[in-house]
């Protein structure tokens, strides 16, 4: 199944090490949350002929659970299902975890962000009462964990999986985005020096999980919201969101990514450009290769693509 995130406030009270958005000591909020009208009218321009989920993100999302309700109720109206992405930082305690799990009106889906980043900040027992608690409330709880190395992913596979079945536990390489990008523990590729490099670093393409940030601006996936007039992201006011879902279907970069990853899917011309620009570079995973093609628009690897503001 095919998601679309909104982040529904930019407020977090965490500074995780890992954090795509950068929090800080200094930096917890940018802005204010959406308005409900705002993000019911993301929500209804969302193409429910590709995508079957809607994911409310932050942030933390669950600072405005009303919101989360009214995004809830909107997504369900349209045969959506609505999901939650959160620290559980409201389940530190039963009563604050009751009082989350009632108020987030018809979320069935809570994926619950858990790795050693977040356990700078949460405690291990914070999880397994959100878990059980939302099992006892009929929420399906998933655990998203976000692994610097293999082996953190498997470690936290092991920890897990006497509370949740492996099914439901996602692990998702660290991508070099906002505070990542001084992450050292990166498990990262040997270095690039031709395209048969290429095949060594870790593959991780969500290309195909559409992300609609708070200008109303569409992106083929979280991480192309990062670069600057990506070549699939489309910009344009959220009152053309429905148009722009349709043009981002017919975005053959996009397309070509959704069924077969970056890498894998260039042709041998393209693989070739893209060692010459990623030379004596390593990388942690192929979105942040993607991510340097994306910005670096003379490499000719995205070229002929449909323009931003399409």
């Amino acid at each position: 199944m095919r998601s679309v995130t909104i982040n529904i406030n930019q407020t977090c009270p965490l500074k995780c090490r890992h954090c795509s958005l950068g929090f800080s000591d200094g930096d917890h909020s940018r802005g204010t949350a959406l308005s409900p009208a705002r993000l019911t009218e993301m929500i209804e321009a969302i193409d429910t002929a590709s995508y079957q989920i809607a994911l409310f993100a932050g942030g933390e999302p669950t600072l405005n659970a009303d919101l989360i309700a009214v995004g809830a109720q909107a997504a369900a109206a349209r045969g959506l299902i609505p999901a939650v992405v959160t620290a559980p930082i409201w389940a530190r305690a039963e009563r604050t975890a009751e009082r989350l799990l009632s108020s987030i009106g018809p979320v069935r889906l809570l994926i619950l962000s858990y790795d050693k980043y977040h356990l700078e900040f949460l405690k291990r027992e914070d999880y397994l009462r959100a878990i059980r608690m939302a099992k006892a409330r009929g929420f399906t709880p998933v655990l998203q964990v976000s692994a610097a190395s293999e082996a953190e992913g498997r470690a936290a596979i092991e920890d897990m999986a006497p509370h949740l079945a492996r099914e439901m536990i996602n692990v998702m390489p660290v991508v070099g985005v906002g505070n990542a990008l001084l992450e050292e523990s990166l498990e990262l590729s040997p270095p690039v020096n031709s395209p048969g490099d290429l095949e060594a670093i870790k593959r991780s393409c969500v290309a195909g999980n559409a992300f609609i940030d708070e200008s109303g601006d569409l992106h083929g996936c979280c991480w192309a919201s990062s670069v600057e007039d990506s070549p699939i992201s489309i910009k344009g006011p959220v009152g053309d969101l429905a148009r722009r879902f349709g043009a981002l279907e017919g975005n053959e970069a996009f397309v070509r990514m959704v069924g077969g990853g970056f890498i894998d899917t260039l042709d041998e011309a393209q693989k070739a450009r893209l060692a010459e620009l990623a030379r004596d570079r390593r990388f942690a995973t192929e979105c942040d290769l993607c991510l340097l093609a994306m910005s670096d628009t003379a490499s000719g690897i995205f070229a002929a693509e449909a323009p931003v503001d399409a």
